[in-house]
This record gives C-alpha cells, structure tokens and sequence, in this order.
C-alpha cells in the first residue's frame, strides 16, 4: 500500500475499493493487517480476510473496533441492487429508499396496477401478494432491513455478476419475485411478473451510509482487507434497519448510463 494517496477530508464518504477516498487511519489500519495476516496461524490458507473471526474473535473484534474508530462518524458508500418500474424510480429519487415492509409490497403491487392495468389484472394483484406473503414468511429475517453491498468493482466479479441477476432481471425484489412450489396460481403470479419486468430497469443506485448505523454483526474490516488484498469472497454485503433519504443518494445508474458495469448484460 505504499505510494497510495492519503485523503482525510472531514465528512467524506468513504469508497471501500478505493484507498485514495480512506481517511489516514483507515489506510494504516488496513496496512497494518495486509502486512500481519501471512503470520496469522489462526486462520485458513487463502481466505484470511474472511474466516478470522471463526477463529481468533477477540482479535478481529479489536480490528472492527479500531477500523470503526478510524471512521470516525463518516460514510461509506454503498450500493443497492433493483429492477425498478419508471414510477418506482422516480418515487426513489425523491423518496429516497424504505426497508423492506408488508407495506412496502402492498404499495409495490397497487402501484404497478394503477400504473400498468393492461399488464397486470385486479386478481393478478391479489395472487401476488399471497406468494409475497408466503416468501415473508419463510425469509422474515429480511423484514424491516434494507441490504447493500460494496464496492462497485462487485458487480464485476462473477460472484456479483451470479448473485446480482435475478434482482436485475426480475421486477419486485426477492419478497414478491420468490415463490414456492410452482403451484397454478403461483405460476399465473409469475408471468404477471414477467410482464413488469419487461418494461421496468435494471438499476444500481449508489448511496452513502452512516457507518454508525451499520450493525456490528457483520465485520466492515474483511471488506476493505480483503478487497485490497484480492482475498476471495471478503464480506461485502450488510443489511441496516433503516431507509436512505433521497440527500443520501449519490447515483441511480442504468445499463445506458457509462458507469453501468459491462459484466451485468443481458437484462
């Protein structure tokens, strides 16, 4: 890491994969760790980043907390992935973004129905919100959290081009696009789905994230450790109990826009 440029601006937000936005602490701290983890014996040969915990908690507990320290009251930036209907954007970018709710999935399914009754029937509406229910059911740790991940470079690889798919190409989200078994009216809920996925968009919106409010059971560290030091698998993905108002959105990217990853094609 010698040589990388030091930036320490007082309120910046912070891009995990990219060490020149990292206040001075931060950069140390990880230096510090790159430098120490081929001597660490606690951990397995080619995932350090990631598995030290399972291994030596009290010491990635105490590289969590001075990495959170370093952070000192800033933001990271954060991305959120979505396959969204023209309304749906707008609404986002002026809105901002909600946890996932019951009543998040019952104004999803009224809106796409005001808006687009031609694709969707009044009793479509009501075969999608029972498979959505079921999923709520069966994935009830997702309720009232919004997940994200970092960084950007993630869509990129093919972990996040596999694990970003069918968010991108499925109108809803996983609570409304996820069913069962593959019942009649499950079915019959799907090509509804299908319908609205054709005329929505793939769409990344970039976002900056208060670290304070990033929960402390998933560790920040492994993802700025292991994306610099090319670890397989770094923990990059965390879920908050709380929405981003539309100031803390930086970008809503389209695969029209330059910054839209050439790797997620084909949706």
């Amino acid at each position: 890491m010698a040589g990388r440029p030091r930036v320490d601006l007082e309120n910046a937000s912070i891009g995990v994969g990219n060490p020149a936005t990292w206040p001075n602490d931060v950069a140390s701290l990880v230096n510090e760790v790159l430098e120490d983890i081929c001597t660490w014996p606690e951990v397995e040969p080619g995932y350090p980043s990631c598995d030290l915990a399972s291994h030596d908690y009290e010491l990635s507990a105490d590289i969590e907390r001075r990495l959170r320290v370093a952070m000192n009251g800033r933001s990271i930036i954060a991305y959120h992935a979505s396959r969204l209907l023209p309304h749906e954007i707008v609404a986002v970018q002026r809105d901002g973004l909600e946890v996932l709710s019951v009543d998040l999935i019952d104004r999803k399914h009224a809106a796409a129905r005001e808006h687009y009754p031609e694709l969707v029937s009044a009793d479509e509406v009501k075969l999608l919100r029972t498979t959505a229910m079921h999923e709520v059911r069966s994935m009830g740790e997702h309720i009232s959290l919004l997940w994200m991940v970092a960084s950007f470079d993630l869509f990129r690889t093919q972990q996040g081009i596999s694990g970003f798919w069918r968010l991108l190409s499925r109108w809803g989200g996983e609570a409304i696009y996820s069913t069962g078994k593959a019942t009649e009216d499950e079915l019959r809920a799907m090509a509804a789905i299908e319908r609205l996925s054709a005329v929505s968009t793939p769409t990344i919106i970039e976002l900056r994230i208060p670290v304070a409010v990033i929960p402390a059971w998933r560790e920040l560290w492994p993802s700025f450790v292991g994306l610099v030091g090319g670890y397989e698998h770094p923990h990059t993905e965390w879920a908050v109990e709380i929405g981003v108002p539309a100031d803390d959105l930086l970008d809503v990217i389209h695969p029209t826009d330059d910054r839209w990853p050439e790797e997620q094609t084909g949706l």
